[in-house]
């Protein structure tokens, strides 16, 4: 640099040998970029491994193990004389992880947890080539997100979902807006295909994305395009091409009457669990309020990602707000359903990100600030946009729960619900069950798991989930299941002997419904349990075996 001065005024000029401002910088970003981005990427993976270690294993996940397990012994997804085919890439994945590193804990989250850090690494390489810091601001936002967090310390299928769902609707994104040789369209379209029929084979609602895909290819085209639609143009061809073969593909995967069928039981029924909010239209913002500034200031967001750049704000906008805004119609709602919308919403404001600092780095190149001031600047706008993203009311709580247990919800919350150890109580149960000829559970998967074996599953959710008649067999299981005062009075009658378990906290709610539980208090004894044993179990022993007609034609004794 040489200063020159001029009427008075003295001038900053470069030699022609010398980089301009700031390009020094930029030289070394890349090596600094790559350093961030896999330091965030292994922080993300390290924090998902430390979460999937520590978290007790909920109901679902005994699905996979069992149904893993017998996949990586005979090729089946057979538990007991029943067989779990939902999910079956996931489970494949799952008995492979397992026979790769036993069948502990982390072996069988290892499919989630990674799927959760690839999904983390997918969303900021895309976004690096608009901008290196929304990738890093996006890196950082996905990496830290207790939701992702939780479900990839989750053994099921959501992560990869998720990860499915981005791959395709980025690949849509990237074939629709770009021109590109026919081998390489003839590619992108065969991914994109892959990428969604492993997502539909996954989870149903995956016509919920592809929906909000199929509006903005149509934005984009009003918006950006500007010119009439025409058959014969190679990019809508493409378009259409992708999406025929979605369709088609989901078709193969799944017949016509029986896709129909299974989008309205999962879609428009709502399980007994989930019917307080089936008219709560409000749910899915509700529960945003958890990424607190985040989600109130969403609007702003858009603006500034708008201004960054206005065509993948419009994808990374219509791919978040209409899966949550049809999954809101649904009767049954959860957040895991719509958790593949999340990383859109994530990428958005790391867009906007992006667009704050090209605003600092613009002032910092006029206002000839220090190479450290613009970095340091972004870098505590990026811990603001960051700490906001947590709902201050109740996050602080999850935090130290998360801190203490690995989970954000804390052991004495679980313990009355049905997703808590069986382990320290597993000798008294033994013993408790010791002896009689029937074993009645209320969990499936704990009983099979813990007792290793299960005649009669007594639990409303789980059966109507399936099916409303009585002693209907639970295909996942082959166990028969009931819920009525009835029916468990016959069976009592008609047996020997038996053991009635049920965990504290499903007694007289939804799963042991109240008119049952008054029946099963009139035909059975109440076993005496240490206080701090969260059990409740009944025994029944008939000294002589009933031969009445009315058992000889019960359903259980065909």
């Amino acid at each position: 640099m040489r200063q020159t001065v001029i009427d008075g005024q003295t001038e900053t000029q470069s030699r022609p040998d010398e980089p301009p401002p700031f390009a020094k910088d930029r030289e070394f970003s890349g090596r600094i970029y790559t350093v961030v981005l896999i330091t965030l990427v292994l922080a993300a993976f390290a924090i998902r491994v430390c979460s999937g270690m520590t978290r007790v294993i909920l109901h679902d996940e005994f699905y996979h193990y069992f149904a893993g397990l017998s996949f990586g012994q005979s090729g089946t997804f057979a538990i007991g004389n029943g067989e779990y085919v939902r999910a079956a890439p996931y489970t494949a994945l799952t008995a492979l992880s397992m026979l790769a590193f036993g069948d502990g804990l982390l072996a069988l989250r290892l499919p989630a947890i990674l799927s959760g850090t690839l999904l983390v690494a997918a969303v900021a390489l895309w976004l690096q080539r608009s901008s290196r810091f929304a990738a890093l601001a996006a890196a950082t936002l996905l990496a830290f997100d207790y939701f992702g967090i939780q479900l990839s310390g989750f053994a099921r299928f959501y992560t990869l979902h998720g990860l499915m769902v981005w791959l395709g609707a980025v690949g849509t994104y990237t074939l629709v807006t770009k021109k590109h040789s026919p081998a390489r369209a003839a590619m992108l379209v065969m991914a994109v295909v892959s990428a969604f029929a492993l997502a539909l084979e996954l989870q149903i609602l995956t016509l919920i994305c592809i929906a909000a895909l199929a509006a903005w290819a149509v934005l984009d085209r009003l918006l950006f395009v500007g010119k009439p639609i025409r058959i014969d143009n190679r990019k809508m061809a493409a378009l259409l091409a992708v999406l025929l073969a979605i369709l088609v593909a989901a078709l193969a995967l799944s017949p016509l009457p029986k896709l129909l069928v299974s989008l309205y039981a999962r879609f428009w029924n709502a399980a007994p669990w989930s019917r307080q909010s089936q008219f709560n239209y409000l749910y899915y913002v509700q529960f945003m309020r958890s990424y607190g500034l985040l989600a109130y200031l969403f609007p702003l967001g858009l603006i500034c990602a708008w201004f960054f750049d206005k065509r993948k704000a419009l994808f990374l906008s219509v791919l978040f707000v209409v899966p949550l805004l049809i999954a809101s119609v649904a009767p049954q709602k959860a957040e895991r359903y719509v958790f593949s919308a999340f990383p859109f919403f994530l990428a958005l404001w790391a867009l906007a990100a992006g667009w704050v600092f090209d605003i600092v780095r613009q002032q910092a190149s006029r206002r000839d600030w220090p190479a450290w001031r613009a970095p340091l600047l972004t870098a505590i706008l990026a811990l603001a946009v960051l700490g906001s993203a947590y709902n201050f009311r109740s996050n602080p709580g999850r935090i130290a729960t998360f801190v203490r247990s690995g989970d954000i919800v804390s052991p004495e919350k679980m313990k009355r619900s049905r997703n808590f150890d069986w382990g320290p109580w597993l000798p008294a149960l033994r013993g408790a069950v010791s002896g009689y000829d029937k074993i009645v559970g209320v969990d499936d998967m704990r009983t099979l798991y813990f007792l290793g074996r299960l005649d009669l599953m007594l639990n409303r959710t789980i059966q109507w989930d399936l099916s409303h008649e009585e002693f209907a067999r639970d295909t996942r299981t082959g166990v028969l299941m009931i819920s009525e005062p009835n029916s468990i009075e016959l069976y009592i009658r008609c047996t020997r002997s038996g053991v009635i378990i049920v965990p504290e906290g499903r007694w007289r709610d939804y799963s042991v419904i109240s008119s049952t539980a008054d029946a099963i208090e009139k035909v059975a004894t109440r076993s005496r349990l240490p206080a701090d044993m969260p059990f409740r179990i009944y025994t029944w022993k008939a000294t002589t075996m009933t031969r009445s007609a009315e058992c000889k034609k019960a359903p259980f004794r065909q």
